[in-house]
């Protein structure tokens, strides 16, 4: 965790009551900042299809919550793009994007995992950077096909070339979701009907998102997993969550700096089942004892849910306590005066903290939130005005390094060769 043994100092007060609205049938989809409250709210009905802004991820996602389904093309490759049979498309291989990976949309399910240059719906080419379309796609809407469907290329910029044709045989479209057009963001997106969207915020405003999306469950009927809509909460690709279960409210506010448990970066440690409807009364109820630790590299809060309204009106109320205000402290996480370097590193680490002593160091793993070195700096540590940390124990991976000075706090993120 984030508190670094801390004593908590706690107040009643400082829990803060919130809600976000979704709207009739659940027609937005809301942004939320865990410091700031509400980023966004946009019309779910409006976009069409995502697309990733980090060049390497490839990632695209469609907008199951809308109607749409994908069915890919198995016939041929795209040199087939004139002459597609479509005649048997329901046989066609159905997909939905993952809930829990942020880079498995619905085109990414046949990675070829043998090939890291493979993205299912494109190769990349290490000569020229770019991702080429080899798979077309069938986009149904509601039951039936609109769109024959083909992503062309990603450039070296980023830009992704699209090309589709609707179903009636009028001429085939071209368009290009410019990268560009959606600056700081995760992703661009797109519409059919509207072009390039910017439905979410800017990546520092925002750290959850409440919307309707696909959950895959089993369904005992037909013994199958299907895809069913569900309302509930994702977490930005920034995010690491932790439910806590069978923990009071209470006993999270009071007693969490002592509970040790690993963190997530996953779309779905949230989720939708934090909540379930009871037929007797004709409302959903809350899971009892439930909450959930979130923490990125600049923030950390506890939160419970503790109503849904349903379709009626969206609303989903919560309760929130930011970690400054379970430390006592301003801020519990604050930039190092000058980084640290190397970064990446092989094994020392060089630590400007003169004049910052004594300072405890602890590192911890972003991908298990375990915690993986811990060092206490005194005078008597250093010859220069750069503490010389040996983390060639250490893994290689993704870290978030932690200096503390009485109730002050700096944090920086490590990469470690």
């Amino acid at each position: 965790m984030l508190l670094l043994g801390c004593s908590p100092t706690l107040y009643s007060q400082t829990i803060k009551r919130d809600s976000v609205v979704l709207g009739f049938n659940y027609q937005q989809e809301v942004f939320y900042s865990l410091r700031n409250g509400v980023s966004q709210v946009s019309n779910q009905s409006d976009w069409d299809l995502s697309h990733t802004t980090v060049s390497r991820d490839n990632c695209l996602r469609l907008n199951h919550a809308k109607g749409w389904e994908l069915r890919q093309y198995p016939h041929g490759t795209v040199a087939d793009w004139g002459k597609m049979d479509t005649s048997n498309w329901k046989q066609w291989p159905l997909f939905y994007n993952s809930t829990e990976d942020a880079l498995l949309g619905a085109f990414n399910q046949t990675k070829n995992k043998a090939n890291v240059w493979d993205f299912s719906w494109g190769v990349y080419n290490p000569n020229s950077h770019e991702v080429v379309g080899d798979s077309l796609f069938l986009l149904v809407f509601q039951g039936q096909p609109r769109y024959k469907f083909w992503p062309v290329v990603q450039k070296i910029n980023g830009d992704l070339v699209i090309r589709y044709q609707a179903f009636d045989g009028s001429p085939a479209l071209t368009d290009t979701l410019l990268q560009k057009a959606s600056p700081y963001r995760y992703h661009k997106y797109w519409g059919a009907e509207k072009g390039q969207l910017n439905i979410e915020p800017e990546k520092w405003s925002w750290d959850l998102r409440f919307f309707q999306y696909f959950q895959p469950l089993w369904d005992s009927t037909n013994q199958q997993t299907i895809a069913y809509p569900v309302v509930g909460v994702q977490s930005a690709p920034h995010i690491r969550v932790m439910p806590i279960e069978g923990k009071t409210w209470q006993w999270a506010q009071d007693s969490f700096w002592a509970y040790s448990g690993p963190t997530q970066f996953s779309l779905s440690p949230i989720g939708y089942d934090w909540k379930f409807y009871d037929g007797q009364s004709s409302s959903y109820k809350m899971v009892p004892n439930r909450s959930y630790w979130i923490e990125s590299d600049s923030q950390s809060a506890l939160i419970r849910f503790v109503a849904f309204e349903g379709r009626s009106t969206g609303k989903i109320a919560f309760e929130l306590m930011l970690a400054s205000q379970i430390l006592g402290v301003e801020s519990h996480s604050i930039t190092l005066p000058l980084k640290g370097f190397p970064n990446p590193c092989s094994d020392v680490f060089h630590l400007p903290i003169s004049g910052h002593l004594p300072l405890k160091i602890r590192l911890m793993n972003l991908e298990t939130g375990q915690w993986v070195h811990e060092q206490l700096v005194e005078k008597e540590n250093l010859t220069s005005p750069y503490f010389k940390a040996n983390f060639a124990h250490v893994p290689s991976g993704r870290y978030l390094l932690f200096c503390q000075q009485n109730e002050q706090i700096y944090s920086q993120l490590l990469y470690k060769n």
